[in-house]
C-alpha cells in the first residue's frame, strides 16, 4: 500500500500516515503553481499517480489547493467509471488520519 502525498510541506509530521503505507510526495514543496509551472506539474503528478491502485492506495491531501486539484482531475482520468479511491483527511479532534472513500454513488 502506498500513500501518495499530494505536495510535501516542509516541517509537517506526517508519520501517522504510515499506518495506511508508504509514502510517496507527489509534488516537492519547492514547487509553486504558475502558469510556467502548471504543465510541468500536472505532468509530475499523472505519472506519479499512474501506478495508483484504488483497491490498495490513498491519496493524503496536502500543500497547495490547485495541486490537490490537478491530483483529483488526475485520478478523475485515470480511474475506470464508477470506481472509487481513497484519501486520508486529518482529524484533528481525535489527532490521527480517517480514510474517506471518493466516488461512491
Amino acid at each position: 500500500m502506498t500513500v501518495y502525498v499530494t505536495q510535501e510541506l516542509r516541517g509537517r509530521d506526517l508519520s501517522g500516515a504510515l499506518s495506511f503505507g508508504e509514502l510517496e510526495v507527489l509534488v516537492r514543496a519547492n514547487w509553486t503553481v504558475t502558469n510556467e509551472s502548471v504543465n510541468e506539474i500536472i505532468t509530475e503528478v499523472y505519472d506519479s499517480l499512474d501506478s495508483f491502485n484504488p483497491k490498495k492506495d490513498f491519496l493524503l491531501l496536502s500543500g497547495d489547493p490547485v495541486i490537490i486539484g490537478i491530483a483529483f482531475m488526475a485520478l478523475a482520468y485515470i480511474w475506470d467509471e464508477g470506481e472509487t479511491f481513497k484519501i486520508l483527511r486529518w482529524d484533528r479532534i481525535e489527532e490521527r488520519y480517517i480514510p474517506i472513500t471518493v466516488g461512491e454513488r
